[in-house]
């Protein structure tokens, strides 16, 4: 949400109200480690959690790869829109993760 916010809403374009998008969005990732920690430590075996993890960070050092291009290429709005994207998606798929995870439990229940 903070990522998108000086999309939907051009009269953030005051310093203020960018840096408490920035501080909100910050203060989001770091509550997204902490999870990522313990969905980590619940779902993926400890023996093969560093190859799984290796495999993960692929992705993720193309999308890096990717909105540094952008950056350099597009105005800030579009690179933010792109990173806003991003951030929407994995919400989806982390979504779709905990209504997997819901139903298999309500099967084996």
């Amino acid at each position: 949400p903070a990522a998108v916010a000086p999309q939907l809403f051009p009269s953030l374009n005051n310093f203020h109200c960018q840096l408490a998008s920035f501080l909100v969005l910050e203060a989001c990732v770091g509550c997204f480690n902490g999870c990522a920690a313990t969905m980590r430590a619940t779902y993926i075996p400890e023996d093969v959690q560093a190859a799984v993890m290796n495999l993960n960070r692929v992705p993720l050092n193309v999308l890096v790869v990717t909105g540094t291009y952008v950056a350099d290429y597009a105005p800030a709005q579009v690179a933010f829109g792109a990173v806003g994207v991003a951030f929407l998606m994995g919400a989806a798929l982390q979504g779709a993760l905990i209504a997997s995870i819901s139903s298999a439990a309500k099967k084996t229940a």
